[in-house]
């Protein structure tokens, strides 16, 4: 008697959850696109082809900077390889989050596939985010004195950067801990190695994680974090374009303000730009969607830029922040290692 065996591909089931949640998702923020593009036609047309030619060179800068990160802990990648998953990465930290935890998962898995090691390929994905937000910190700097020279500094603006530092300080103190405690790393390790097999073991799926996986992975993590040290150059490097990709940001930002046609000082365009990205991080909505949009135009609001432009310029910067990588990334989907079927290595 033969037995038919069912074989499930869960790259598909994953795929096909994604584009159901993204189209409940469009449906429920119809009336926000609708805004949005009439927003856009108020705009000068050369001006924001220039903006869009800013950010797109701004996102090939950020999978460099992936790059970058990624050799300081001995993680070979390239920039073409990088960027379908750097797009998928955004849309599935958009539709599920999980505290960006779900797109790193896709650079270690694409990592592994390419034979790289993970959890370097985990380090390295921490140190890019590390790097892009502490080099955002002299940007809030500079806003909380203008906004406190202006006035205009209220209690959110404070709290919101003291938790974004925060951020920042947990992340330092994670890679430190590999770096200079690695005994005590191997003890959390050990810990959560047996955690999950406990629970692996009530499900019927024993030994998930291994008997050597703390040790295994604090390996390789204290290796990686060696390598940080032990490359001064690549991690010189990594900062320096974290910060220069801030500077195209900013540049991209002011071009849309341009676009509008509105006038702005340098300390308002930083202003409204660094409590943006502040929100866009300690906010728990998915990329800081709303939130992100509410205090940019507030603070452009209160530094003197009329609601209705402060308006516009804020949906049209979210406009290629955040929709248009959103849509990259939907087409992106089936050329990420990830979501490939097996019989079909070449996405297509």
């Amino acid at each position: 008697m033969h037995r038919t065996e069912l074989r499930v591909d869960w790259r598909r089931i994953v795929l096909l959850i994604l584009l159901v949640l993204l189209t409940i998702w469009i449906f429920s923020r119809f009336a926000d696109l609708r805004d949005l593009a009439a927003t856009l036609s108020r705009g000068h047309g050369g001006w924001l082809l220039v903006a869009l030619g800013i950010y797109l060179l701004y996102f090939v800068m950020d999978a460099q900077l992936y790059r970058f990160g990624f050799a300081t802990v001995g993680v070979a990648s390239r920039v073409l390889e990088l960027l379908p998953v750097m797009f998928t990465a955004y849309f599935v930290n958009a539709l599920a989050p999980s505290g960006g935890a779900a797109g790193a998962a896709l650079f270690v898995d694409d990592a592994v596939q390419r034979g790289e090691s993970g959890p370097r390929t985990a380090v390295g994905a921490v140190l890019v985010l590390l790097c892009d937000l502490a080099t955002l910190l002299p940007f809030l700097l500079f806003s909380v004195v203008y906004l406190h020279r202006q006035g205009k500094l209220f209690y959110y603006d404070i709290i919101s950067s003291a938790v974004f530092v925060l951020v920042v300080a947990i992340l330092s103190t994670g890679l430190l801990l590999a770096r200079r405690r690695p005994r005590l790393l191997h003890r959390v390790l050990s810990v959560v190695e047996r955690r999950v097999n406990w629970v692996g073991a009530r499900v019927g799926r024993p030994g998930i994680l291994g008997q050597d996986w703390a040790e295994r992975n604090a390996q390789e993590l204290e290796q990686a974090a060696q390598a940080i040290v032990a490359e001064p150059r690549s991690l010189t490097l990594t900062v320096g374009w974290a910060f220069v990709i801030h500077a195209v940001n900013l540049v991209g930002l002011y071009v849309i303000f341009r676009a509008f046609g509105q006038p702005v000082r340098l300390g308002t365009l930083v202003a409204g730009f660094s409590m943006g990205i502040v929100f866009w991080v300690v906010t728990l909505v998915p990329r800081g969607l709303a939130a992100v949009e509410g205090i940019m135009t507030l603070v452009y609001t209160k530094l003197g830029i009329p609601p209705e432009q402060a308006a516009a310029i804020v949906l049209t910067f979210r406009a290629v922040m955040f929709w248009l990588p959103l849509l990259i990334g939907f087409f992106a989907l089936r050329r990420v290692r990830t979501f490939r079927s097996p019989g079909n290595p070449g996405g297509t």
